[in-house]
């Protein structure tokens, strides 16, 4: 019979350096979600969240610095950090909408509105 824990980013701390290393690993990830925290305030909550959440359940898995690199939170933030700049740059969330290119006039509310309050 195999049993193998998963202790999460605590765990890993404390085992490799002691209660100091608990502090200094919650320290550091206190900065990244920091980061994650301003560079996705532009973007809906939504969107950061999905791009958070299994960074954020591998944090519980496996040790910090595995999540960092090889679980995808340094990717997420790097992704959420240009998705950021695309925002700003073109004005907004819609502007990262794809048009469409058939032609097809749009449904629902937004084929009702006069062509001046539609964005």
């Amino acid at each position: 019979m195999d049993f193998d824990p998963n202790v999460g980013y605590l765990g890993d701390a404390y085992g490799n350096f002691g209660l100091l290393g608990m502090l200094l690993f919650s320290a550091i990830l206190g900065v990244a979600l920091r980061i994650v925290d301003s560079v996705g305030s532009p973007l809906p909550s939504y969107f950061v969240a999905a791009a958070i959440s299994m960074p954020a359940i591998a944090l519980t898995q496996s040790a910090l610095f595995t999540s960092m690199s090889t679980h995808g939170l340094i990717p997420a933030m790097l992704m959420l950090w240009v998705f950021r700049a695309l925002v700003r740059n073109s004005g907004g969330m819609n502007a990262l909408c794809v048009p469409r290119s058939n032609g097809s006039k749009p449904k629902g509310d937004e084929a009702e509105m006069p062509p001046e309050k539609q964005q």
